[in-house]
């Protein structure tokens, strides 16, 4: 005669027969994770960042080339002046022809760091303005799939 088990007496891995794991995460609905669009977002930003680098370095080119310029006017100048100081025999004309050369290197610098300036940050508003973009896209997306989620 078989002998009836009381509650105390249960093989525990006989309850473990009769979960199905499948239709618990049925129940919970966990979202799907979309692998082909989370590539594609990877692939935008990827692409993004090169843009925006190739804008830095041709940003940082075009600036090497304006300052292999201003150098190149620098030497031409002094080159110049030089020549003039040495022909000038009056102590006053001398004196006042270095003051006019130091006020002329002054205000060429000043505006030569200027447009150095302007360069730089032109180079940067370019690139920052791609990541900008893409930056703004991705939020969108995220708010895309949060609304997606709740619906």
């Amino acid at each position: 005669m078989a002998q009836k088990k009381t509650p105390g007496q249960e093989n525990p891995f006989d309850l473990m027969s009769n979960f199905d794991v499948s239709k618990m995460l049925a129940d919970l609905k966990v979202p799907t994770l979309d692998v082909q669009g989370v590539m594609e977002s990877h692939r935008k930003n990827l692409e993004v960042l090169a843009a925006a680098n190739k804008v830095a370095m041709e940003g940082a080119q075009t600036l090497a080339k304006r300052q292999a310029e201003m150098l190149r006017e620098a030497v031409e100048t002094m080159t110049a002046a030089a020549k003039d100081l040495g022909q000038v025999k009056d102590p006053q004309q001398f004196g006042d022809k270095q003051v006019q050369l130091t006020k002329d290197a002054y205000e060429r610098g000043l505006k030569n760091l200027q447009e150095l300036a302007a360069l730089v940050s032109k180079s940067n508003e370019d690139a920052f303005k791609l990541l900008n973009q893409r930056i703004n896209e991705v939020v969108a997306e995220l708010q895309a799939l949060a609304e997606k989620s709740k619906g």
